[in-house]
């Protein structure tokens, strides 16, 4: 027997973190606090824990389900985002956050602690007064939905991290950024976004330069040529790094740092992923 449907559905989408504490918490570089009840980032957003079995649900619903398999889970999933959605176009009916506000904030949080957030469980969750349910599975076709992170004995969020998301997230939405700093952003979601240092290396210092590249800057000294890019990157980022202490970084690593992009991009690549090369990612 069909169930009749009683008026509009609620509609709420989320985007569940899947365990990411290490199973030895001894190797954590970051204290570990869990969430309890939910945190407000804007006034349809939230960074909460979930209940078990509705977490599970939904992580059952977006998983692939093959045929006559029934794996049991090894993970949960301790916190995430929501979002309860107002929809006035009939046509985002199905359209998991259909202005990307969520995905926005998901995003920008990377900005407060570096994250492997992604979107392999993200749903939308539609549910009526009679309770009847569904979960939409979020398919994206445009962005890798697996993140990743260089170091994963810090990779997870903190309950007290929820208020410097909502002040970035807020800024981000009262003043729009220049576009060099869109571009910044992009660079550096894509950076998340790719499981290899050799290309997540030219993405981030591309993302750097996008700061402070000037178009068709000449140089001081000979303004017959332009400004050199190794020079640019090297003094400028010096320069930030005065003003902002906590962006210091030597002129020594910054010129390695670039000369290792340039060596990338003319098509050399990592034999393996030497430890000066790790710390130099992590400096940047």
């Amino acid at each position: 027997m069909v169930v009749p449907l009683e008026g509009d559905p609620k509609v709420t989408d989320v985007v569940l973190v899947p365990s990411p504490y290490p199973n030895d918490q001894s190797s954590a570089t970051r204290p570990i606090e869990y969430f309890h009840g939910s945190l407000r980032i804007a006034d349809d957003i939230w960074l909460a824990d979930f209940d078990h079995d509705f977490a599970r649900e939904v992580m059952d619903a977006c998983d692939p389900p093959g045929e006559n398999l029934h794996a049991t889970r090894q993970y949960g999933a301790p916190y995430g985002f929501a979002r309860v959605c107002v929809l006035t176009v009939p046509q985002h009916e199905l359209h998991f956050d259909h202005d990307a506000r969520l995905i926005t904030c998901v995003l920008l949080s990377r900005l407060v602690q570096p994250t492997s957030i992604g979107f392999q469980y993200a749903a939308r969750i539609r549910t009526w007064r009679n309770g009847h349910r569904q979960i939409v599975p979020f398919r994206p076709h445009d962005i890798n939905a697996y993140a990743f992170v260089n170091d994963v004995g810090q990779n997870w969020l903190n309950p007290q991290d929820a208020d410097p998301v909502a002040e970035i997230f807020a800024a981000y939405n009262t003043h729009r950024p220049p576009q060099r700093i869109l571009t910044a952003l992009w660079h550096l979601e894509t950076v998340f976004r790719n499981y290899y240092v050799d290309v997540r290396w030219s993405l981030l210092v591309t993302g750097l330069e996008s700061l402070i590249h000037v178009a068709g800057e000449r140089d001081t000294k000979n303004p017959a040529r332009y400004a050199g890019s190794t020079r640019v990157f090297v003094q400028r980022l010096q320069l930030i790094g005065q003003q902002r202490p906590e962006f210091s970084v030597s002129e020594f690593d910054l010129r390695e740092i670039y000369d290792r992009r340039s060596t990338l991009a003319h098509g050399q690549g990592f034999v393996q992923l030497d430890v000066r090369a790790r710390q130099l990612i992590t400096t940047t």
